[in-house]
Parts: C-alpha cells; sequence; structure tokens
C-alpha cells in the first residue's frame, strides 16, 4: 500500500544570494502531522549549491529546440516496476526457505518469506506459472516440498502485481486451488492498494465459472478502488463488468439462485458508479414476493452512491406503514447518508405520527446521537436538529425495541478521534432481534476511516428458542424434559427425536453475516436451516480424525505478509523520499492424537500434543 503524498506537505527555506555565491537550501517535510498542533515526524533533507563557472548569456547555444513542456510537480507512478528478478532467484529462495524449515519454522523464516514476496513482484505470469509446475516434482525439494509448495502458494496473493491476479484467476478457474486457499486468495484480492484495467477483466472472467458468485465482492472492491483514481464514466469496459451484475439481478432479482442475488447486491454495494441500477433495486425492494434478505440487501446497496442518487423511492418507501420494520429502517439509514432540510423534516412528520414502536424507537434514538455526536463529520446534520425537540414518548425500553447505540470522541487539539456506532433492529413478530450491526471509524491525520464493520441478520432463532426451552421443549422449566428420564440413558433415537422436532418447528430459520474493511465488504456468509454448504470442503474434519486415529502427525504452515506500505515524498535534490514498512509472520502447527477407541460406546481416551511455532 502506497500512502497519498497529498496529504502531506514540504517546506523549502534558501537564502539570497548573488551568481557567485553559495546558496543553502533545506527541504523540510512534516510526515504524519496532526495538522493543528506543530507535532508530528519531520524528515529534513539539507543541498548546498555552489556556483562552479560562469557562461555570459550570449554564449550559450541552445543545442536542440523545446519540444514539451512539463510541471515540475512530482508525479507518482504506480504499478509494476522494470523486471529485475529472474525466476533463478525465486527458485533460490524457495529452496533456502526449503532447506531452513525441513524440521520447523526458524526465526528467520519470516524475513525469507518477505524476501520471495518481493522478488515474486518482479515476475511475469509465466515464470510464476513455471516454478508452481516446478514445485510438482518432488525432487525440487527433498523432504520438505509440501512446505515448499506453500510458502510459494502463500506468497503469490500477497504479490499484488497483474502478474499475480492473472495466475491467481487461471489457477481458481483450472481448479487447481480448492477451499480455504481459494477463500484467502480471494480476500487478499480486497486490499490491492492499485489495481488495474487488465487485473478487472482478469478477475471478470470468473464471474461465469464454478466459483463465479464468490468473485463479485473482491470485483467490486477492486472496481471502487480503480474508480477513485481513473474516470470510469465512459469506460467500457468497466460498463461490460456493471452489466453482467445487473444481469445477475434480472428484472427485479426474481432468480431460482438466491445466493447470487444477493452477493451480486453485496457486490453492488461496494461500488460508487452504480446510479443506472437504481430502476432495478427499486423493483427488487419494492417486489414483496422476494425473501426479506433480498429486499434489505437491494436497500442497503445504495449506500455508496453520490448523494447526488436519487433517494426519493426510499424516502416513501420508510414512510410507508404496511411495510416491515426492518425494511423500513434499512431504508431510512440509506436516507440519512445525505440528509438535507427537507428529508429531515419529512423524517420528523413520520416520527410525529409513526404507530410501529419498533421504527419509532430506532428512529428517535439515531436523531438523538446524531444530535450528541462529538464526530465533526456530523456537524452539518447536528446543525439542523439543534431547534427541533423529538418525541420523548419513544424513548422506550432498551431490551426489547429497536435503538441506535453510538460512543464518539473528538481531541480539537490533535485533530484526531473516534466513533463505534450500532444498530440493534428487532421485529414486532418475534421476541429475538432482527438484526445487529457494530461500526468502528476514526479520525486520523484530517481524514475518516471506516476501520471496521461487523453485521448479520436472522430469522427464525425464536423457534430455534422455543424448540428447546419453550413449554413444550426439550429443556423445559431449565431442565431435560421429565419423559426422556436421566442423561446418561439418552440414547441415540431420542437425540433423532429432538432433531425431528426441530426440524418441524424451525422451518423458517436462516440468517446471513458479513464484514466490511475500510468500508468494502470483504466477507459475506449466508446460512439456513439446513447443514452448511462445504465450500470446497474448507475443512476435512473426517479425514484429520482418520490421520489422528492412525496416530500420524498432521501438520499446519501459513505465512502472511500482513503489512506492506510505503510514503514517497518529494524532495528539492530531485530524488524521492520513499519510506517502506512492512511485516510477515510465519505459523506452523503439530499435532499428534491417540484415540482408544476399544470402547466406544463407554469412553474414548484422547492423548496428544500441540506444537506451535511462530
Amino acid at each position: 500500500m502506497t500512502l497519498d503524498p497529498g496529504q502531506f506537505f514540504g517546506l523549502t527555506r534558501g537564502e539570497r544570494c548573488g551568481p557567485w555565491a553559495t546558496c543553502y537550501l533545506s527541504n523540510a517535510s512534516l510526515l504524519f502531522g496532526f495538522y493543528v498542533s506543530p507535532v508530528g515526524f519531520t524528515a529534513s533533507l539539507p543541498q548546498l549549491l555552489a556556483a562552479l563557472t560562469y557562461i555570459p548569456l550570449r554564449q550559450i547555444i541552445l543545442m536542440a529546440e523545446v519540444n514539451r513542456r512539463d510541471t515540475l510537480l512530482f508525479a507518482q507512478v504506480h504499478g509494476e516496476k522494470t523486471i529485475t528478478s529472474s525466476k533463478k532467484q525465486v527458485q533460490d529462495k524457495l529452496k533456502e526457505l526449503c532447506v531452513t524449515t525441513e524440521n520447523d519454522i526458524r526465526p528467520e523464516t519470516p524475513d525469507l518469506f518477505a524476501q520471495l514476496v518481493i522478488l515474486m513482484k518482479k515476475l511475469d505470469a509465466t515464470n510464476i506459472a513455471e516454478i508452481y509446475d516446478d514445485l510438482k516434482i518432488p525432487s525440487y525439494c527433498l523432504n520438505n516440498i509440501q512446505r515448499a509448495k506453500t510458502f510459494f502458494m502463500d506468497a503469490i496473493p500477497m504479490v499484488g502485481t497483474e502478474a499475480a491476479v492473472r495466475q491467481i484467476s487461471k489457477f481458481i478457474m483450472n481448479t487447481d486451488v480448492t477451499g480455504a486457499l481459494i477463500e484467502s486468495w480471494l480476500v487478499s484480492l480486497h486490499f490491492i492498494p492499485h489495481p488495474t484495467k487488465d487485473m478487472l477483466t482478469d478477475i471478470a472472467k470468473m464471474i461465469s465459472a464454478v466459483h463465479g458468485t464468490k468473485i463479485l465482492l473482491p470485483l467490486s472492491t477492486m472496481m471502487h478502488t480503480y474508480c477513485q483514481k481513473q474516470s470510469c464514466e465512459k469506460d467500457n469496459d468497466i460498463a461490460n463488468i456493471l452489466e453482467k451484475l445487473i444481469a445477475n439481478l434480472g428484472n427485479d432479482c426474481t432468480s431460482f439462485n438466491d445466493e447470487k442475488v444477493l452477493l451480486t447486491l453485496r457486490a453492488i454495494g461496494n461500488i460508487e458508479q452504480t446510479q443506472t441500477m437504481i430502476p432495478v433495486l427499486e423493483k427488487c425492494f419494492s417486489r414483496k414476493n422476494n425473501t426479506m434478505g433480498i429486499r434489505v440487501a437491494a436497500v442497503e446497496a445504495y449506500r455508496r452512491m453520490p448523494c447526488a442518487a436519487d433517494r426519493n423511492n426510499l424516502l416513501a418507501l420508510f414512510r410507508n406503514t404496511d411495510e416491515d420494520s426492518e425494511l423500513r429502517l434499512a431504508a431510512y439509514l440509506q436516507v440519512m447518508k445525505c440528509p438535507t432540510d427537507n428529508i429531515l423534516q419529512q423524517i420528523k412528520e413520520t416520527l410525529m405520527s409513526e404507530e410501529v414502536n419498533q421504527v419509532g424507537s430506532f428512529v428517535w434514538t439515531h436523531l438523538t446521537n446524531l444530535r450528541e455526536s462529538s464526530s465533526p463529520y456530523k456537524e452539518t446534520v447536528k446543525t439542523m436538529l439543534e431547534s427541533d425537540d423529538l418525541p420523548k414518548k419513544f424513548d422506550l425500553d432498551q431490551r426489547k425495541f429497536s435503538r441506535n447505540y453510538e460512543w464518539s470522541h473528538y481531541s480539537q487539539e490533535l485533530n484526531m478521534g473516534g466513533m463505534l456506532d450500532s444498530n440493534l433492529i428487532w421485529s414486532p413478530e418475534s421476541f429475538f432481534p432482527k438484526s445487529l450491526s457494530a461500526n468502528l471509524s476514526v479520525e486520523l491525520f484530517g481524514h475518516s476511516v471506516n476501520l471496521l464493520e461487523i453485521g448479520g441478520r436472522a430469522e427464525g432463532l425464536d423457534y430455534l428458542l422455543e424448540s428447546y426451552f419453550g413449554p413444550s421443549g426439550y429443556f423445559k422449566d431449565g431442565t431435560i424434559n421429565p419423559d426422556e428420564k436421566d442423561c446418561s440413558d439418552i440414547k441415540m433415537k431420542k437425540l433423532e427425536k429432538v432433531d425431528r422436532n426441530f426440524d418441524k418447528r424451525a422451518h423458517g430459520l436462516e440468517g446471513a453475516m458479513y464484514t466490511r474493511v475500510f468500508g468494502n465488504e470483504v466477507f459475506y456468509n449466508k446460512f439456513e436451516q439446513s447443514a452448511p454448504k462445504a465450500s470446497g470442503s474448507n475443512f476435512k474434519i473426517l479425514e484429520m480424525f482418520l490421520e489422528f486415529a492412525k496416530g500420524n502427525e498432521i501438520s499446519y504452515t501459513k505465512s502472511n505478509m500482513f503489512l506492506d506500505s510505503s510514503l514517497i515524498v518529494p524532495t528539492i535534490i530531485g530524488l524521492p523520499l520513499n519510506l517502506t514498512v512492512n511485516g510477515t509472520v510465519s505459523v506452523d502447527l503439530k499435532g499428534r492424537v491417540t484415540f482408544d477407541l476399544a470402547k466406544l460406546d463407554k469412553k474414548i481416551l484422547i492423548d496428544g500434543i500441540i506444537e506451535p511455532r511462530y
């Protein structure tokens, strides 16, 4: 990641001098300053200019015509550097890792892994593919080929170049990688700081592949990052990708594949340039035959649209008392991303006549928290709300009614602060909360950064609780139902009876969870009453237990470059000041367990050891 040098400034000082004098210049740059007070880290680069000779102007002969003029401002260029690493250098580094980690992970392993990633940044796609083929030969790394291959596969998503992204796409489409490795690779795509057009087109090819739904979130994040730095309004390649997303939604999100529709809507929420999709989104959240999860996701797809986008349909949805309270509150939150005097007036009018306590309680607490917030980015809406009195009739029991929670603090002296806010939404049809989200943001160095947001929604959990703890539940009155006798006599058929009872009563159990980092949704998982779908056998628990039963040792090795940042600042000497920091970690877990399965009906004896190294 390269930090934007535009958020820093430099100072140049010098003395006035004649043609035969010696001049001293000092270039000072404030790094990581707090803007209000002179606190921060400063880099100073002195320069000495001395006159060596003097040539009269009339004797100067122009050797060539000036055919191009350019600005003196420093222009930072991102992208792949000139290839200076050879395939052999990467192979040698892999063999060094192979030799040094044959027995375990050594203290120098993270540094070697970082060197491997740096070398691979300068390889093309062909060389990366050739090294992968070489690692299929056991003689490449005797006695440690699997760990050497693991180092290589862990390094590929850390590289972040066009060549690496092209190989990630190829490996996934050819099913060379499966399970958890695919998941980790796709997550890594969210954090590429400078995606290129070629990266986007390579990843977009996977939309129609087997893992097409999983690629939607990382693709949308990369598009958002790319379009922040490039103009995408008239870009045909970007338009083609957006058309593929619209095609996934159909006319009104009617589909036999709810997962594809949901992930497409979540992906649209990651992208800013999606105003053209508003007519389709409106049909999606207006169609009552769609599931509530799809309707809410269609509303949340507005979250990154600019304030110029038409949100009148969302305001009308919020004011429609015939709609579900969860859907109405989702529309309210999206409308409040761009509040105006007119919008706030309509919201207050709706609040005064609101009959649904769940809606009234949430809106009242949200507006109250906005009025009392310390965040400088909410000053505008605070000013709009200061002169208005909010009806206190919705100050209801927080244990049973929807609420917005906020904690914020801001230091004027340091010009920095933080905010933690959470939304807890109940439904009138359930005694269990319908959705929950929490968001952590910080104001730092003059910018607001949305660090982390987690949330989820669920339907049918009340049936689950009632099945076990209700009047006719299995654990009636906090004890096991009397007709089930003593716990030690529970047989398999009785457990099956519980499962059958659960299946009969909890037919509507479903939900979803999501995680957003820096505002980008990087994880979304939908679950239902039926057994979770195995995503490529992420964790082969049966095979693991079979290995344990044989007394074999299980080993797990993982390496990661969790920090790779650089700060480039222009200087008066003509060369940029480049400050780079990176951090890597390597973990090795070994386990060995012995099972005594001779008397499985009475007891199981487990004896083992776990040896972590890092």
